[in-house]
């Protein structure tokens, strides 16, 4: 059972607003309402190569703000703080705008092959697990008849040459067997967005953003796949491990998650203007 703490102190009510109902409407806002990028910037430059990084990059940010959407919802609108399935949600928001940022990344050293080289791979990761789930479904619509089974095959070509556009653009773009056998991993993209979010810092706040950043993906992974070792490292102030809602270590996870997603839009936004005529979309 969760021991839910039924009130917040003012600091943190004041941290969750400054996230729920400041920065997440106008994040909302933006989501749903897409521009085109503008031509001759350096986001236009890397979508002219390979598209599907932007698209993935966007899609990113798209699903963070609403994996944050609902943490609203049951927080603010259900009144209902969940032991582990709230890290769930908010592990789910952290991965999407750490993608979405190790996609846009504009970090001295990291150039346009660097990006493509992320974008082959974060697509070749997307399209393997369609392609592996629609083989799977092969036998099901098999016995739907011959117009559902070429309709199918039609479907699994379409998903093969995806994959196949995207191993090509990886490997020209420097990507190694083993790479691409992987595709972009969870872990990379958050262990990128750590150092991105917290590059300008001082050494000693670089390190404890990054690793922040990290222990929030570690508690939402180990309470996404039940794992024990959470539980047992998880106290209620008492000299036994107990299963607890901590709604300081929630926020944390929030700003962690807002900290990323400001990143990815900020750095959406830089790189949207063309800055040799200074015009922005």
């Amino acid at each position: 059972m969760a021991d839910k703490q039924t009130e917040l102190s003012t600091t943190d009510s004041a941290r969750l607003r400054r996230v729920l109902d400041d920065a997440l409407p106008a994040w909302d806002h933006r989501a749903r309402s897409p521009v085109e990028i503008m031509p001759g910037s350096s986001l236009r430059g890397d979508a002219d190569i390979y598209p599907n990084g932007i698209e993935i990059a966007w899609q990113g940010m798209v699903s963070a703000v609403d994996h944050l959407k609902a943490v609203r919802a049951l927080w603010l609108d259900a009144g209902h703080v969940h032991v582990f399935a709230d890290n769930t949600i908010l592990r789910a928001a952290l991965l999407n705008a750490s993608t979405a940022v190790c996609l846009l990344d504009d970090s001295p050293g990291v150039d346009r092959t660097e990006r493509i080289r992320r974008a082959g791979l974060a697509a070749l990761a997307d399209h393997r697990d369609h392609l592996e789930h629609q083989t799977a479904m092969k036998e099901m619509t098999a016995t739907l008849g011959a117009t559902a089974t070429a309709t199918h095959q039609q479907l699994l070509s379409k998903i093969q040459s995806w994959f196949d556009r995207a191993d090509q653009v990886a490997t020209d773009h420097g990507a190694t067997k083993q790479q691409r056998g992987r595709g972009l991993t969870a872990t990379f993209c958050i262990i990128t967005a750590g150092r991105v979010t917290a590059r300008g810092s001082s050494p000693d706040q670089r390190v404890r953003l990054e690793s922040g950043i990290r222990s929030v993906w570690q508690r939402g992974s180990a309470d996404a796949h039940g794992r024990v070792w959470q539980t047992r490292t998880r106290w209620a102030g008492h000299e036994q491990p107990g299963l607890r809602a901590d709604i300081g270590e929630l926020i944390n996870s929030i700003q962690a998650v807002t900290l990323v997603l400001n990143e990815a839009w900020r750095i959406w936004d830089l790189r949207s203007v063309n800055h040799a005529t200074g015009s922005a979309e």
